[in-house]
């Protein structure tokens, strides 16, 4: 056996298939698939939906400490009060 260099492939004829080995060439030279639209996997939504789920919690949890602390305020007002 011995070794051919590669050459890529090649139609002079334009019917799709190349003159050498046969193979099927897309528009784009048959070198790389010819699906070259975006496929979303569904990272960026899945990211997207995480950074949302993210900001409600800290939200949650600033209203819910906001809420404590004007509680334990009110019940220590209430308390001074009793007192007098």
């Amino acid at each position: 056996t011995r070794a051919i260099a590669a050459t890529g492939h090649t139609d002079e004829n334009n019917d799709g298939v190349c003159d050498t080995c046969g193979a099927a060439i897309t528009n784009n030279g048959g070198n790389t698939p010819d699906n070259t639209e975006d496929k979303n996997d569904g990272t960026v939504v899945v990211i997207i939906v995480a950074v949302a789920v993210g900001i409600l919690a800290v939200g949650a949890a600033f209203y819910l400490l906001k809420k404590k602390k004007t509680v334990t305020e009110a019940t220590d007002e209430s308390d001074d009060k009793s007192d007098e």
